[in-house]
């Protein structure tokens, strides 16, 4: 591990491992929480778009107020919450249906301005 071979040459071997010990936990508690929060469902509706975590709490809801695409692999949506908050979502191509990505492709042109 990095951080203990860092922290040993300059503390000692024993000194070093409750702190490169606490560096893994630290990491391993980010990445547990950054996993997560990262979406899990998608939902198309009339209203607008429904993205949810992995967690179950919903990440952003409502109409797509903004649009981009580069090609047929990328695409950044802004979806308004209902507190006209907005929230950027990449999506690539691969990681949706064909289907759905092109109707959120159309969806985007349709309801927004380019980002």
């Amino acid at each position: 591990m990095a951080a203990y071979s860092c922290l040993a040459s300059r503390l000692g071997g024993w000194h070093a491992l409750p702190l490169a010990l606490a560096v893994l936990a630290l990491l391993v508690s980010g990445a547990t929480a950054h996993a997560s929060a990262q979406p899990r469902a998608l939902r198309i509706g009339p209203d607008g778009l429904s993205v949810w975590s992995r967690g179950g709490e919903a990440l952003a809801h409502g109409p797509i107020v903004g649009y981009s695409q580069w090609g047929g692999w990328l695409l950044i949506l802004a979806v308004a919450n209902d507190s006209g908050r907005l929230r950027r979502l990449i999506i690539s191509a691969d990681a949706l249906p064909d289907d759905a990505f092109r109707k959120l492709a159309v969806l985007g042109r349709r309801g927004s301005s380019v980002l």
